[in-house]
């Protein structure tokens, strides 16, 4: 029983890696930022960076951010896995591109907002505050 390669396995049988390191990168840039951007937050505005977790609005902020960069991550992952085993190593400028619009797309949409409530949420908790008269 013979069964078709996948298009990214060797002859020898051996497969190409998932992950490229430019990806790795890209990750370990990001969490990179979002720390330094909470730490730089906290260094600056603590008392106001204090009401994240502090408030109950702030802790909905802060699950919300989380789950957004792990949506990142696993979305960003899970998409070049695919690219990569669906593509394979035959058309390395395509796998390339996809990959970029991929990383683009994912930072775009899922680490921007955690980022937006890293730096703007506790000025939106003080906000409502002043609005709502607390």
């Amino acid at each position: 029983m013979t069964s078709a390669a996948l298009p990214n396995e060797k002859q020898n049988g051996s497969r190409q890696p998932l992950f490229a390191p430019w990806q790795w990168c890209w990750l370990g840039l990001q969490v990179a930022g979002l720390g330094l951007a909470a730490w730089v937050a906290q260094a600056v505005y603590q008392e106001d960076v204090s009401l994240l977790w502090r408030d109950p609005i702030g802790v909905k902020l802060v699950l919300s951010g989380g789950v957004m960069f792990l949506l990142n991550a696993i979305l960003f992952l899970g998409g070049c896995a695919f690219v990569s085993r669906v593509i394979g190593s035959g058309k390395p400028l395509l796998r390339a591109g996809l990959g970029l619009v991929l990383a683009g797309s994912c930072f775009i949409f899922f680490y921007m907002p955690a980022l937006f409530v890293v730096l703007n949420g506790p000025a939106a908790i003080s906000i409502q505050r002043s609005l709502a008269g607390f």
